[in-house]
């Protein structure tokens, strides 16, 4: 017997760049496509055939990068859920800034088809708020994103940040504009994000979205989220489980520096470090003879003058002992590849990378 397909229909309201996308059938041959991201033309004739999934590689939050199969209906099940969360209506304006490769792109584009938005798209890049003077009621970025554009922030109503924790630093900054932000927790396998934080009310721990519950193994966090994958998904994230609804987020696993027998989490120590001049940096460890690993800090390109006062915030023992720079921070899937990273500074010898004590 034949397999039943998918059929996928969208809101009789969505439109690209303000004009109606009506059907597969239309758009080919109404829209320029030459004016429009090949990745986007590729996924919305994917999104319309009759397979009832869409092929995704995975960001590594569960393990090595992969390819999965991510069922069309979890991902409008996901949609919904955007929906009823930040009052997404029919003919708002959707801002679409992040490469429609990974899932958070994707998801921008299936939240705006499905709920009838108006998608503005514009090549993802560093500022994407910069170029010109429109408004949004809705949009996604990344930290790095935010931090380029926040003098225009203030055209975003609301505004998802993920891919990345968010420093304190910029938190302060969003705290002084009108929009609303929240911070995301997520994953390809949980059909973005599974998890929120609003920073615009202070909040400091991820709530589930409706229907996901969490747990723990070992100190990472379990998730269960039946309408968006039918497995139960065992992540890398070392967490502090405050109830099956809502956590405190540490570090990852595979990032966990043992420096002396006591575990420091580097994205927590990053957060913590103050970064005047928004130079992009990573903390890490590397083996020492003493202590099992010593805290070190990795900055691209070059080190800032004032470094010590940087890490005022920072204990004696959290404070990095080793500064390298590197010229360029290897990029993953959208994310800095931390362990590649780590491993350049290991052949220290490298011409490229330098150091010095602290």
């Amino acid at each position: 017997m034949k397999r039943k397909s998918t059929i996928q229909t969208c809101n009789p309201n969505f439109k690209i760049n303000g004009k109606l996308f009506k059907s597969l059938v239309h758009f080919n041959s109404n829209f320029k496509k030459d004016h429009l991201d090949p990745e986007l033309v590729r996924f919305l004739t994917n999104w319309f055939n009759p397979k009832d999934y869409i092929n995704v590689s995975t960001s590594g939050t569960t393990g090595d990068p992969k390819k999965i199969k991510i069922l069309k209906a979890a991902m409008i099940n996901s949609a919904k859920k955007s929906a009823q969360i930040f009052g997404l209506k029919e003919k708002d304006r959707s801002l679409l800034c992040l490469p429609v490769k990974y899932i958070a792109g994707k998801m921008m584009v299936i939240r705006s088809l499905f709920i009838g938005l108006n998608m503005c798209t514009i090549e993802p890049n560093g500022s994407p708020l910069t170029r010109n003077s429109e408004s949004y009621d809705f949009a996604a970025m990344v930290p790095s994103q935010v931090k380029k554009t926040i003098e225009h922030l203030n055209k975003v109503k609301k505004l998802l940040i993920g891919g990345a924790p968010v420093h304190k630093s910029l938190i302060e900054i969003i705290n002084t504009k009108s929009t609303e932000v929240y911070e995301t927790f997520g994953m390809t396998e949980t059909v973005s994000h599974i998890a929120i934080k609003n920073l615009s009310k202070g909040e400091k721990h991820f709530s589930a979205v409706p229907g996901a519950t969490f747990g723990l193994k070992s100190g990472c966090l379990i998730i269960s989220a039946p309408d968006l994958n039918k497995n139960t998904i065992v992540t890398n994230d070392i967490v502090e489980l405050i109830d099956d609804k809502s956590f405190f987020w540490k570090g990852r696993k595979d990032s966990v520096i043992n420096c002396g027998g006591i575990k420091y989490f580097p994205e927590l120590l990053e957060k913590k470090v103050v970064n005047f001049k928004n130079i992009r940096f990573i903390i890490c460890g590397i083996p020492d003879p003493i202590l099992i690993e010593k805290i070190v800090i990795v900055f691209e390109k070059c080190v800032p003058p004032n470094v010590k006062r940087m890490f005022e915030s920072l204990s004696r023992y959290e404070r990095p002992k080793l500064v390298f720079t590197l010229e360029k921070f290897t990029i993953k899937n959208g994310k800095i590849d931390r362990k590649n990273i780590r491993e350049r500074v290991l052949k220290i010898k490298n011409e490229t990378a330098r150091k010095r004590n602290i």
